[in-house]
């Protein structure tokens, strides 16, 4: 009897044990884990099976982000005249919160685009920037920013902010009415005319409006407007306008406003008003 046979004796086994090593089961064995092996570092180039590390914070997408900058915020995800891009936004009036006419509002922006600068908004894209603003502001990372935004709006909108937005509302016998964007800024900056009906009555906004609002603002939605001037302002909002035809066609030029009682979305005031206006420009697209 071999050493190895009286070792089995003496744990109780009196006879040997038999090999079970099965060749053809190993080989399957092994090619199944070169197998997978290969399909793990093709997925690791792929960038496909990779766990999630939940302990990771990442950074939002650079276009749903607010940026601070020394003199401007940068909002990402503006969505305006059928686009969505980023826009900077002035932290303070243009030319200290001097007003002006639409015209001279007008002639100062085209120079301005010319040179990169900023430049009044029409009515789209100022409300388009206050909406951008208002969706991102229960996100965490932003409620800084778009609590300084809203500020800078709420005390602002009493300064009467001038649009680039003009009415031209039909004489008597008419229906149709046309709205100007980017007023005298031509074709090259967007000049456009949208043909609507806005005459009508002065009122806080309802459905009705829906129409003549998104013509003058780029938004119909009546609920999502009311809130967000709601956020601004902690008001309700109104839009005021020419109220009938007379016989001859009515320029107007587009404003926004606000007081302790309400936030106006106005039309009504004739080419010689004034108001002050905030500064904008579009971003690179190279950020």
């Amino acid at each position: 009897m071999t050493d190895y046979q009286d070792s089995l004796q003496a744990f109780g086994d009196s006879s040997p044990r038999k090999s079970k090593f099965n060749p053809d089961l190993a080989n399957r064995l092994n090619k199944e884990a070169e197998e997978r092996e290969r399909r793990e570092k093709l997925d690791e180039m792929l960038g496909r099976g990779k766990k999630k590390d939940t302990n990771k914070v990442e950074s939002p997408p650079a276009e749903n982000r607010i940026e601070t900058l020394k003199d401007y915020w940068r909002i990402h995800n503006v969505e305006y005249n059928g686009e969505t891009a980023s826009y900077e936004l002035a932290k303070t009036l243009l030319l200290e919160g001097e007003r002006r006419t639409q015209e001279q509002w007008a002639d100062y922006s085209l120079n301005a685009r010319e040179r990169g600068e900023f430049y009044t908004p029409d009515f789209p894209l100022l409300h388009g920037l206050i909406r951008a603003v208002y969706l991102q502001r229960e996100e965490s990372t932003r409620t800084k920013e778009t609590q300084e935004i809203k500020e800078f709006f709420k005390d602002n909108m009493g300064k009467w902010l001038m649009t680039l937005t003009r009415v031209r509302n039909s004489s008597k016998g008419q229906t149709v009415d046309e709205v100007i964007h980017n007023y005298k800024q031509g074709q090259k900056y967007g000049e456009r005319i949208v043909k609507e009906e806005i005459v009508g009555k002065d009122r806080e906004i309802v459905k009705a409006d829906s129409r003549a609002l998104n013509t003058l603002i780029g938004n119909g939605d009546v609920n999502e407007i009311k809130d967000i001037y709601k956020w601004v302002n902690n008001t309700p909002t109104y839009i005021w306008r020419i109220n009938s035809r007379e016989d001859n066609l009515i320029e107007s030029v587009a404003r926004v406003d606000a007081d302790s009682d309400r936030a106006g979305l106005d039309c009504y005031g004739g080419a010689s008003y004034v108001g002050a206006s905030i500064g904008v420009r579009r971003a690179k697209k190279n950020l």
